[in-house]
């Protein structure tokens, strides 16, 4: 931290402070509050990663493997902040875990892992990791924030219930298997056509349709005209 510049004071209320430009916004971040020399980077800035924080975090990653932290940590200081110390081994890894993984699910939570995140919580607590690893690319942290929103809902629906959350899983349990057991829709089913004895004549009738199994719909009484009508003479 020698080689960083230290504020200098112009005037009263005038400092020239360093300062970090962030990529993204395309803003200049200072590294110091006046009157204060120590390192005090602004914890908004610190919480928000770069683009390109991102990006050399994937290459470090390929480079060094998911077990060598310090070193990623420090390499992408060299790179992004000029060595500055402003990414710890902690943060990279969360980062890692959270955000950059590519074989993190980001998909839309579907209603079977929904029922599993509520399953689980109420048997064993909120030992996310432990739910986590049940899941197919979810992190503990997504896993934590779904329960939450869960929950809210739960609360919302039951009115604050205590037993809100066992509720709501039943709710959504008794959902799905109603859906599951509902009849087909009869729009699909298919119907013999209405044909008319008079267009194709009823031996061709008889042997077109002799090898087919379906059911003959008699026609509605007004859809009948003179001319589909057979009459014997007595």
């Amino acid at each position: 931290m020698e080689n960083i510049p230290q504020p200098h004071c112009i005037s009263e209320k005038v400092w020239l402070v360093p300062c970090i430009l962030n990529t993204d916004s395309n803003i200049f971040v200072p590294l110091f509050k006046p009157f204060n020399y120590n390192i005090c980077f602004d914890s908004q800035f610190r919480n928000t990663w770069q683009t390109v924080e991102d990006k050399i975090l994937q290459e470090l990653v390929d480079k060094y493997g998911i077990k060598h932290w310090k070193i990623i940590s420090k390499e992408l200081n060299k790179s992004v902040y000029k060595g500055i110390s402003i990414r710890n081994s902690k943060q990279c890894r969360e980062r890692w875990i959270n955000h950059v993984n590519p074989s993190l699910n980001k998909a839309k939570w579907t209603e079977s892992e929904d029922v599993y995140i509520l399953e689980n919580q109420i048997q064993f607590g909120n030992k996310w990791s432990e739910i986590a690893r049940g899941m197919n690319g979810r992190t503990e942290n997504a896993v934590k924030n779904r329960w939450k929103c869960l929950a809210n809902k739960a609360k919302k629906i039951f009115k604050n219930s205590p037993n809100s959350v066992a509720e709501y899983l039943k709710q959504k349990k008794e959902g799905n298997n109603s859906e599951s057991k509902a009849p087909r829709s009869k729009s699909n089913q298919g119907f013999f056509p209405m044909v008319s004895f008079s267009d194709i004549g009823f031996s061709n009738f008889a042997e077109r349709f002799r090898s087919v199994d379906v059911a003959l719909r008699t026609p509605p009484v007004q859809d009948i005209s003179p001319s589909s009508l057979l009459f014997f003479n007595s």
